[in-house]
């Protein structure tokens, strides 16, 4: 269940890359075609300004040449075609998705609390090496459902990485005081 949140979260968090790319192309298409118009515009202009000097009257030549080499050395704009797009920063995806998988499990605790919900952040904890709050995540799911032998286990577990064999034990026995679980007492046979 855990990995099936984790696939939406990376899908989610590729729509949103995506996205992003998406809308700096659309920019640099917009500034591009900002600029292919203002150089039409420009060539628009200097024909306009040709034939107004065709049409003066044939006598006045020396007009006509200095007009002509006036234009000759307007420069006409540089225009690129190809827009400077700043690369996006480097994302460590993995702080990324360590971080909205944390979230996302938190936020389903609080609108839906289910031993499954609270089990996944124990879980979650185990894995990222906080054995404290996945203690602490265990012991809220075995009290939402007492029969579930993996809360059980995982508490267990994190008490074994605290350095508290005696409690690990304890809370071990206790659970097969009331259920019968091979799972659980291969573990506690294992302390």
């Amino acid at each position: 269940m855990l990995n099936n949140r984790l696939e939406d979260l990376i899908i989610i968090y590729r729509n949103y890359k995506i996205k992003k790319i998406l809308n700096t192309l659309s920019t640099s298409v917009f500034i591009l075609l900002f600029a292919i118009s203002g150089f039409f515009i420009y060539e628009t202009l200097i024909k306009v300004s040709r034939k107004k000097v065709d049409k003066i009257d044939k006598n006045t030549t020396k007009v006509i040449t200095k007009v002509v080499h006036i234009d000759k050395n307007i420069s006409k704009p540089k225009v690129k075609l190809k827009p400077k797009i700043k690369p996006l920063p480097k994302v460590d995806e993995e702080k990324v998705l360590k971080k909205n998988t944390i979230k996302a499990l938190m936020l389903v605790e609080r609108e839906q609390p289910t031993y499954q919900s609270s089990y996944d952040l124990a879980k979650y904890y185990f894995q990222h090496k906080d054995y404290k709050k996945a203690s602490k995540w265990a012991v809220i799911a075995s009290n939402r459902e007492p029969k579930q032998e993996d809360a059980w286990i995982l508490y267990a577990k994190a008490k074994v990485k605290l350095e508290q064999k005696g409690i690990a034990k304890k809370s071990l026995k206790i659970y097969l005081l009331k259920y019968n679980s091979q799972k659980v007492r291969n573990l506690l046979n294992s302390l």
